[in-house]
Protein backbone atom coordinates (compact mmCIF):
# COMPACT_ATOMS: atom_id res chain seq x y z
CA UNK A 1 0.00 0.00 0.00
CA UNK A 2 2.81 2.44 0.73
CA UNK A 3 4.13 2.49 -2.84
CA UNK A 4 0.80 2.39 -4.67
CA UNK A 5 -0.44 5.32 -6.70
CA UNK A 6 -3.70 5.52 -8.62
CA UNK A 7 -4.52 8.26 -11.10
CA UNK A 8 -7.58 9.02 -13.22
CA UNK A 9 -7.11 9.44 -16.95
CA UNK A 10 -3.29 9.10 -16.44
CA UNK A 11 -3.29 12.56 -14.84
CA UNK A 12 -5.06 13.43 -11.60
CA UNK A 13 -3.84 11.70 -8.44
CA UNK A 14 -6.80 9.77 -7.02
CA UNK A 15 -4.97 7.61 -4.47
CA UNK A 16 -6.79 9.30 -1.58
CA UNK A 17 -10.16 9.06 -3.39
CA UNK A 18 -10.24 5.29 -3.87
CA UNK A 19 -9.53 2.11 -1.96
CA UNK A 20 -8.28 -1.09 -3.58
CA UNK A 21 -10.63 -3.93 -2.62
CA UNK A 22 -9.24 -6.71 -4.76
CA UNK A 23 -6.53 -7.36 -7.35
CA UNK A 24 -6.38 -10.53 -9.48
CA UNK A 25 -5.58 -12.02 -12.86
CA UNK A 26 -8.35 -13.69 -14.82
CA UNK A 27 -8.04 -17.47 -15.10
CA UNK A 28 -9.98 -17.76 -18.35
CA UNK A 29 -11.37 -15.64 -21.15
CA UNK A 30 -14.92 -14.32 -20.74
CA UNK A 31 -17.29 -11.56 -21.84
CA UNK A 32 -18.27 -8.66 -19.61
CA UNK A 33 -20.28 -5.64 -20.68
CA UNK A 34 -19.93 -6.57 -24.34
CA UNK A 35 -16.13 -6.77 -24.11
CA UNK A 36 -13.90 -9.82 -24.25
CA UNK A 37 -11.66 -10.12 -21.19
CA UNK A 38 -8.66 -12.29 -22.05
CA UNK A 39 -7.16 -14.92 -19.78
CA UNK A 40 -4.38 -13.40 -17.66
CA UNK A 41 -5.82 -9.85 -17.69
CA UNK A 42 -5.03 -7.93 -14.51
CA UNK A 43 -8.28 -6.85 -12.86
CA UNK A 44 -8.74 -4.37 -10.04
CA UNK A 45 -11.81 -3.75 -7.87
CA UNK A 46 -11.89 -0.25 -6.35
CA UNK A 47 -14.19 1.42 -3.85
CA UNK A 48 -14.73 5.05 -4.87
CA UNK A 49 -14.63 7.16 -1.70
CA UNK A 50 -15.38 10.53 -3.30
CA UNK A 51 -18.94 11.41 -4.40
CA UNK A 52 -17.76 13.83 -7.11
CA UNK A 53 -15.40 11.26 -8.65
CA UNK A 54 -18.17 8.63 -8.51
CA UNK A 55 -20.54 10.94 -10.43
CA UNK A 56 -17.82 11.62 -13.04
CA UNK A 57 -17.40 7.86 -13.51
CA UNK A 58 -21.14 7.23 -13.76
CA UNK A 59 -21.58 10.04 -16.30
CA UNK A 60 -18.73 8.73 -18.47
CA UNK A 61 -16.58 11.82 -17.92
CA UNK A 62 -13.93 9.63 -16.21
CA UNK A 63 -13.32 6.39 -18.07
CA UNK A 64 -10.14 4.93 -16.67
CA UNK A 65 -7.54 4.65 -13.96
CA UNK A 66 -3.77 4.36 -14.12
CA UNK A 67 -2.16 2.18 -11.51
CA UNK A 68 1.49 2.47 -10.59
CA UNK A 69 3.73 1.44 -7.80
CA UNK A 70 7.27 0.92 -6.69
CA UNK A 71 9.07 -1.70 -4.69
CA UNK A 72 12.48 -2.48 -3.30
CA UNK A 73 14.27 -5.45 -4.78
CA UNK A 74 15.82 -7.83 -2.29
CA UNK A 75 17.99 -10.88 -3.00
CA UNK A 76 16.27 -14.22 -2.55
CA UNK A 77 17.12 -16.19 0.55
CA UNK A 78 19.44 -19.21 0.09
CA UNK A 79 16.55 -21.65 0.69
CA UNK A 80 14.48 -20.11 -2.12
CA UNK A 81 17.28 -20.23 -4.71
CA UNK A 82 17.58 -24.04 -4.66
Amino acid sequence: EKGARIKTQHEDNATHLVKVLESWQTRSQYKQGGRTIREGTWMLALRILDDELWQEIRSGERTGFSVGGKANREPAAQDEQQ
